[in-house]
């Protein structure tokens, strides 16, 4: 499997994937600064799936045709360390998604408790 970590989510998670996932960055691809629908066309050529924190992106762009799974973080906030905390669901779910498919990867605060969500 093959994911794409958008701009807006800490390059430096990448070193925290298993081995079995191959990871890269848009930086990397020599992406920067595209828009995010040319974005999404072309890692559906070279990516299996986008990783993002850009939870407007299925209201701005219908990944239901397209050739390649979404996978949100939704976070406490976009620091390394909080992404970290979600790796194990956050390969998981990238794992099971499908083409053209939206899934959340999220976190829930509650007195202190942090609850993953899938």
């Amino acid at each position: 499997m093959r994911i794409l970590i958008d701009e807006c989510i800490d390059w430096r998670l990448r070193r925290y994937f298993s081995e079995t996932v191959e990871v890269a960055t848009v930086k990397e691809m020599g992406w920067s600064g595209i828009k995010n629908g040319q974005l999404l066309r072309l890692a559906e050529q070279h990516f299996d799936v986008v990783l993002t924190a850009d939870k407007n992106l299925p209201k701005q762009h219908d990944v239901t045709q397209m050739k390649i799974a979404l996978v949100i973080i939704i976070a406490r906030d976009n620091r390394l360390q909080s992404h970290v905390q979600l790796i194990a669901n956050i390969e998981s779910t990238a794992h099971t998604a499908r083409k053209g498919q939206v899934s959340w990867v999220k976190i829930l605060i509650v007195n202190s408790f942090f609850l993953t969500l899938r």
